[in-house]
This record gives C-alpha cells, sequence and structure tokens, in this order.
C-alpha cells in the first residue's frame, strides 16, 4: 500500500530497559494501536508488522538504551527519528502520565510536526566517542581521590602534597607520616586507586587519539591555542559530523558556549 496522508500513521515508542510500549495515531490524532512488547527487534517488528507500510515515522526519546533500538529499525530502512527529551515535555496540567501517555505523545509530535529531533550520532564512531567519555569517567575519579588523599592527610595536620608531587610518592612516603597504622593503609589505598584510574585514563586516551589523530575533525580545533591532545578529541568527537552546523553561530548553542536568556512583555 502506498502511504498517503489520508491513511498515514504516526509511531512512538516508550522505551525502557526490559520492555517498549508502542503507540500509533493516524492523520486526525487517532489512536489506532497500543502494545507492550518485550525489548527485541523482533518483538517490535513482530507487533508493527501491519502497519509499516503506513507509518511515516517512529519516533523514540535518548535514553540510555537507544542504540539497539534506533540502529536495529534503521537498517530495516525504517524511518526512525530520535528526540531530545528535554525539548518534549508534556502539558503540565495532565492528572496521570504513564508509559501509554508518554508513547502516545511521541506520536503526537511526529503528527504535529514538533518532534524535537536529535542528532543520530554515526553508529562506526559512536564507540569511539563512547571510549573517551569512559576516560572523563577516570579522571573523576582521580581526581575524587586527590582531594580525599589530601583531606585526610590535612585531617591530622599535615600538608597535602599537590598532584605532581604526589605522583612521586611511595609506600615509605606515607609510612614517614607516622599516622596510626589504618590511616596509613587508606593512604596506601587511595595511592593506589590514584595510580589505577590514572593508568586506565591514559590507556583509553593512547587508543583514541590513534584512531583521531589522523583525522581532519580532529586537526581543525587542534590548530586553536591551548586545545591540546585531550580536548581536541573531546571536541572533535562530541561535535560529529561538523558540517551539520551551518556556522560558528550555530555551533556555540550546541556547546552551551551561549547565554540563556528569558524575556517577557
Amino acid at each position: 500500500m502506498q502511504t498517503t496522508k489520508a491513511n498515514a500513521l504516526y509511531a512512538g515508542a516508550d522505551l525502557h530497559g526490559n520492555n517498549v510500549f508502542l503507540s500509533l495515531c493516524d492523520q486526525e490524532g487517532n489512536t489506532v494501536f497500543r502494545k507492550r512488547v518485550k525489548a527485541n527487534l523482533a518483538a517490535v517488528n513482530a507487533a508493527l508488522d501491519p502497519f509499516w507500510d503506513r507509518i511515516v515515522a517512529l519516533g523514540v526519546e535518548s535514553t540510555f538504551n537507544w542504540y539497539w533500538f534506533v540502529d536495529g529499525l534503521r537498517e530495516k530502512d525504517r524511518n526512525v527519528k530520535l528526540g531530545n527529551p528535554a525539548k518534549m515535555e508534556q502539558y503540565k496540567g495532565i492528572k496521570i502520565t504513564n508509559d501509554l501517555t508518554d508513547a502516545d505523545w511521541l506520536a503526537e509530535q511526529l503528527r504535529l510536526g514538533i518532534f524535537p529531533e536529535s542528532y543520530i550520532y554515526p553508529k562506526e564512531t559512536r564507540p569511539v566517542r563512547d571510549a573517551l567519555r569512559r576516560r572523563q569517567l577516570f579522571v573523576r575519579r582521580r581526581t575524587q581521590v586527590l582531594l580525599s588523599f589530601g583531606g585526610l592527610l590535612e585531617r591530622y595536620g599535615l600538608d597535602a602534597p599537590g598532584a605532581r608531587k604526589l605522583e612521586q610518592w611511595t609506600l615509605k612516603d606515607i609510612q614517614a607520616t607516622g599516622l596510626d597504622e589504618f590511616v596509613q593503609l587508606q593512604l596506601e589505598t587511595l595511592l593506589e586507586a590514584i595510580r589505577e584510574s590514572d593508568r586506565l585514563a591514559k590507556k583509553v586516551e593512547q587508543q583514541v587519539l590513534a584512531v583521531a589523530k589522523p583525522t581532519k575533525p580532529y586537526r581543525r580545533p587542534r590548530g586553536v591555542t591551548g586545545i591540546g591532545d585531550a580536548l581536541g578529541m573531546l571536541v572533535a568527537l562530541e561535535s560529529g559530523d561538523f558540517s551539520r552546523f551551518k556556522s560558528a553561530g550555530d555551533y556555540a548553542p550546541y556547546c552551551r558556549a551561549e547565554k540563556s536568556e528569558y524575556s517577557a512583555n
């Protein structure tokens, strides 16, 4: 059947870890199908199989687990749109919200042409970007442990060494503090955690850099004064295809580098 405006359907998928709530509405906004299915492609395709030739688009929120859903359906040439959850707030006066209303709202936004579509990062480079995000996790952990180490020394009236000096500390330096053996145990384990976090961060950084360094998106930000390897990778991999930004003015808000302002009357 050829999809026409009269028989067009719009689909919403409220995606969870173990299930997906599907909803379809027609051109007039009438709900024609609702069903909760297991969170796998076979179940989703089976439920929507009678409707695919009429579905104009299927919308799903950018949740933590959208990869398998969006990638799998797009490989079947389904028109899947990824939505920005921060921009699709439902009517505030609604008394009850649940999976059903969430799926309905996704479909309704597609019907009305107001679906806040998000960029779908290329599947082939997504793991590289995500690996760099894991590096940030280890860097944050290293900073947290450094602060904990310094705070522990200061608790007992000792000066906390800077990060560079701390890198040179050994078990002898800890013993030289003369603190209680269990305090020394804390310092020893914290020191190990700092070095392990640093090791893991560098491991990820080196492997990601090997992939990113030869690419043009990495070389462009590296030409800016003050942007080194780590920040260059971050800019390139989090931005994706730079050509999707028409100008620097379009790119700045994406980076949250533009001040927000609200005014009325």
